[in-house]
């Protein structure tokens, strides 16, 4: 039997609202870009998605307030909704459950995995992980990114979009200590 490797996405720059995510096979291109100087607001953009004049280019919409509180999240086809709705913490502020476009329920923490670097989690509600990101290990060093990679499991690649829209909150609300 074949194994199953799944997208393993460099993190180009690690900053979190502005960097694209390119599978190290090149099956899957993902990033995130702020629309204007101040940055409260970023687009979470699928470059993998040949375009569409029907479609917006963006998966997700991200509007964090001035004062670097959280905001709205915006996903293409449903309606807009607080940040804190979206995510609502469990057992502490940097764990935190959402529910996605597949009607699955699926949460972040941070620091629960027995890998080192691993920095954040994703585990879907059968406590089986979907998603991880992960730091650079000490000793490495990285031509052209930032070390730090986003891997998504090969069946959560409908949900990718989300996930990295969804992760990218977890590590705005981590650094604001929301």
């Amino acid at each position: 039997m074949a194994e199953v490797v799944p997208y393993i996405l460099e993190d180009r720059t690690a900053d979190i609202l502005n960097s694209s995510f390119v599978d190290l096979e090149k099956r899957l291109s993902l990033s995130v870009r702020p629309t204007r100087q101040d940055r409260t607001t970023v687009f979470v953009i699928d470059d993998s998605r040949p375009a569409s004049p029907l479609l917006p280019s963006w998966e997700a919409m991200l509007t964090f307030t001035t004062n670097g509180a959280l905001g709205d999240i915006h996903f293409v086809g449903r309606q807009a909704m607080r940040m804190s709705d979206y995510l609502r913490p469990i057992q502490g502020a940097l764990n935190r459950a959402f529910v996605a476009a597949n009607g699955r329920g699926y949460a972040w923490c941070y620091r629960v995995s027995e890998q080192e670097h691993e920095e954040w989690t994703c585990l879907d509600g059968n406590n089986v992980e979907v998603a991880d990101y992960s730091l650079p290990l000490d000793d490495e060093t990285y031509d052209g990114t930032s070390g730090c990679t986003f891997t998504v499991a090969l069946s959560a690649r409908a949900i990718a979009a989300e996930l990295l829209a969804s992760l990218t909150i977890m590590r705005y609300i981590r650094r604001h200590n929301l």
